[in-house]
């Protein structure tokens, strides 16, 4: 299913590129060799990018200064100043990982995450309002994986904002998350017109165009994936492949009489890379939990053989560290569910959402 971002109106008359999946590219580049090294020149060309976005920040400044401005000039200005800001950053954070290369030192911080939620924010935070109605997500409810998500995220945006600039203002860009049995994929996707095989194959070296996409390459290669680039008449797919390896490997036992919703979420829950083992009663739970290791239980509270604030008391008193998220039906100021805040237990009432779900076990996850 193709959608708009949520902030889009419904009147933006974009549709998404279509590159048909069965397509054969005129150019593909699947990298595997070791990335080149860095030069002087190239950490120049940075270096010389850091000190423009410095002098537009401190023009702003002056100008404000130099007039008696309005409110909408200091409104201008801010914005103007924000999005220097931004540049700012993320120059600095390049040159940050730059460093590291060097000295062979790139150390990633990974943490289990959501990662269309991570895509959206990434869309929010760094895609200019004007071009948000050209971007479509297709994307599964749910996917996990083991990242370190500020790096994914620059990676991600310098793959959104290169797949924007190469299609003509009255077309959209994809962007496509695919969970596979043995990788991760994120395509972006635009709709211009293609690549020829010597862009492609330099996409990912440092160059005139800075390092930003050669550091996306490093990046990726850190957390043990490769990055690509398969070109069309009709359009170009940049991607980025994370093994599962990198998938987050969450161990949940799930508990719940209804043979039908227990089904339901388990389907949705190893969609997202879970691994799931079902109890639909509280004997069950515990024979699990007995002979298995588990990072959380989702325990609905009302089971046949005993109540779900029992056996949240048990599975807490046999593996203090499991954390335990309750649903039910009951609201949450209901004396069944404040029966759980002896037990440090998180809870979430039905019909569950499955991003609200999926975070909350990415809380859990974090603190391992």
């Amino acid at each position: 299913m193709v959608v708009k971002h949520d902030s889009v109106e419904e009147s933006m008359p974009d549709d998404p590129p279509r590159l048909a999946r069965g397509t054969e590219p005129v150019v593909k580049v699947r990298l595997k060799e070791p990335a080149p090294s860095l030069a002087a020149s190239d950490i120049a060309n940075t270096s010389a990018a850091l000190k423009s976005s410095v002098t537009d920040v401190l023009l702003e400044f002056c100008l404000l200064e130099a007039m008696s401005p309005t409110a909408g000039d200091i409104d201008r200005a801010l914005t103007r100043i924000s999005s220097s800001m931004q540049e700012l950053d993320r120059i600095a954070n390049e040159l940050a990982d730059v460093a590291a290369l060097m000295q062979d030192r790139l150390i990633l911080s990974k943490r289990s995450n959501e990662i269309r939620s991570l895509i959206l924010e990434v869309i929010d935070r760094t895609i200019a309002t004007r071009d948000r109605g050209r971007v479509f997500i297709e994307a599964p409810p749910a996917c996990l994986a083991l990242v370190d998500a500020p790096r994914l995220e620059r990676v991600v945006t310098a793959f959104v904002k290169h797949a924007l600039a190469a299609s003509p203002a009255d077309r959209g860009i994809v962007i496509r998350l695919e969970a596979h049995e043995d990788a991760t994929v994120i395509s972006v996707i635009d709709g211009g017109r293609g690549m020829s095989e010597h862009e492609a194959s330099t996409l990912f070296e440092p160059g005139e165009d800075g390092i930003g996409m050669y550091l996306c390459r490093r990046i990726v290669e850190a957390h043990g994936g490769r990055v690509g680039v398969e070109s069309h008449f009709t359009g170009t797919r940049r991607f980025i492949e994370l093994p599962v390896a990198s998938r987050a490997r969450v161990r949940a036992l799930l508990v719940d009489d209804d043979a039908r919703q227990r089904e339901g979420l388990a389907e949705l829950l190893r969609r997202a890379g879970i691994a799931v083992t079902l109890a639909d009663c509280g004997s069950m739970a515990l024979q699990h939990a007995a002979v298995q290791t588990f990072d959380v239980a989702l325990v609905d509270l009302e089971l046949p053989d005993v109540s779900g604030s029992e056996l949240v008391a048990q599975l807490r008193a046999r593996r203090p560290k499991l954390s335990i998220i309750v649903v039910s039906g009951h609201p949450a100021d209901s004396d069944a569910v404040r029966s759980l805040d002896a037990c440090d237990a998180r809870y979430l009432e039905k019909p569950l959402d499955i991003e609200a779900l999926l975070a909350e076990i990415t809380h859990c996850t974090a603190k391992r």
